[in-house]
C-alpha cells in the first residue's frame, strides 16, 4: 500500500491590537474566540497573508507587526495526513483608533467579532485558541515578551 506524503496547510493568525484600550480583536470560530485567520498560498509568506487579513478587516494595509511570532503546530484529532502550521502575528494599526473605528473593525467581517482585554478573556472563562493568547497579548503590550518565536498550543 502506498502512503501519500503528509500535506501541510499554513495559516496566518492575526491579532489586531488597540494599544490605547489594551484590547485585541478576536472572532468567534468553532466554539472559541480566536485571532483572525487567513490561508498562506504556495510561494507566499505568513507576513503577506497576515497583511491581506488585516487589509480585509481594516480596509488598509497600514499595520505594524510586532517582533513576537507564535508558532502553533496541530493535527486534527483523527489525523488525516494533513498537518497544520499556524503562525500568530501581532498587528497594531498604524494610526490611532477612535471609538467609531473600533466599532467598525468589530463589525466588518463575516464572523462574530469582539474586542477583548486579556483580563476579560481570563475572567469570563470563554474558550480561547490558542489558550495562551491572553498572556501573549498582555506580555506584548507590557513589553515583557522577548522578540522572536514563541511555541503555542492549539487545543
Amino acid at each position: 500500500m502506498v502512503v501519500p506524503a503528509p500535506r501541510l496547510r499554513r495559516v496566518a493568525l492575526v491579532v489586531l491590537l488597540d494599544r490605547c484600550r489594551r484590547t485585541a480583536l478576536l472572532v468567534q470560530w468553532a466554539g472559541a474566540w480566536a485571532p483572525l485567520a487567513g490561508g498562506v498560498g504556495f510561494g507566499s509568506s505568513y507576513e503577506v497573508a497576515a497583511a491581506a487579513v488585516a487589509r480585509v478587516r481594516t480596509g488598509s494595509a497600514e499595520v505594524r507587526y510586532g517582533a513576537v511570532v507564535g508558532h502553533v503546530w496541530a493535527t486534527g484529532p483523527a489525523w488525516s495526513g494533513t498537518r497544520v502550521e499556524r503562525r500568530l502575528l501581532l498587528a497594531v494599526p498604524a494610526g490611532p483608533l477612535d471609538a467609531q473605528a473600533v466599532r467598525n473593525l468589530a463589525e466588518a467581517g463575516p464572523l462574530p467579532a469582539r474586542w477583548w482585554t486579556a483580563a476579560e478573556l481570563r475572567e469570563s472563562g470563554v474558550p480561547v485558541r490558542p489558550p495562551e493568547l491572553p498572556e501573549v497579548v498582555d506580555g506584548y503590550l507590557d513589553g515583557r515578551l522577548p522578540d522572536g518565536p514563541l511555541t503555542l498550543d492549539w487545543r
